[in-house]
């Protein structure tokens, strides 16, 4: 999925993706740093069977569409990921905040601003939609600063 199919995509049809990536993420999120006890893995376990029912149902209407990397481990993969979802945010009608995407996109660039020993951003919770989409501009921009600090390696003949 490219921002360029985001805009392809018809407001209900929108609302689905973000529902199956909502899922994931939620997933996802509890997954991370998880305690592992009975009814922790019970919620694990709902989660991924909640997500991949979405998944089933949104993929069998067309088996074309992509899903975005879930797996943003550097500035510009998590940058993508941001973009390409907000495009699709922007898409939908009437849909709650994706407060686990956020959420994941928040910890995403902690996680990424460990490996690179620098300072995270200023993150807030989304409360509505259009907060969600602010909170994915900010994480952008966030990527675009340490992309922008970090040199490009010269190559090397060999």
């Amino acid at each position: 999925m490219t921002e360029l199919a985001a805009l392809r995509l018809t407001p209900a049809r929108a609302a689905e993706w973000v529902r199956v990536i909502e899922l994931k993420c939620q997933w996802e999120n509890l997954r991370a740093g998880a305690c592992y006890s009975i009814p922790h893995l019970h919620l694990l376990q709902r989660a991924f069977a909640d997500y991949r029912e979405a998944m089933m149902a949104y993929t069998s209407g067309d088996r074309n569409e992509g899903m975005p990397d879930l797996s943003p481990n550097v500035p510009d993969r998590l940058r993508w990921w941001c973009r390409t979802v907000r495009a699709v945010l922007r898409r939908c009608e009437n849909t709650e905040s994706p407060g686990h995407i956020v959420n994941k996109a928040h910890k995403s660039a902690d996680l990424i601003a460990a490996k690179l020993k620098t300072a995270t951003g200023k993150w807030e919770p989304a409360a509505d939609l259009s907060a969600a989409i602010r909170q994915l501009d900010a994480v952008i921009d966030w990527c675009d600063e340490r992309m922008a600090s970090v040199p490009i390696p010269a190559f090397e003949a060999g």
